[in-house]
């Protein structure tokens, strides 16, 4: 994933690329943070279950695919 575009389209991310390697994502209307990876990792906090973590990964991930920022090889 190209996190340098992402950041571009997206309000809501945050991209330090000198002090971190992924792109942080806060959730709207909920605490729940991403750390999105340029290797297509995604590491959840704050998450209260594990359906939420499996709700925040589909949301996500249709989110990047609609947004053609998924690359499959």
């Amino acid at each position: 994933m190209n996190l340098n575009e992402i950041t571009r389209k997206f309000l809501d991310v945050e991209y330090y690329t000198g002090q971190f390697s992924g792109l942080i994502h806060i959730m709207l209307n909920s605490k729940i943070v991403n750390f999105v990876f340029s290797s297509g990792r995604i590491i959840c906090t704050e998450a209260k279950n594990g359906q939420s973590v499996y709700k925040l990964k589909n949301n996500l991930h249709s989110f990047l695919e609609e947004k053609n920022q998924m690359v499959y090889e």
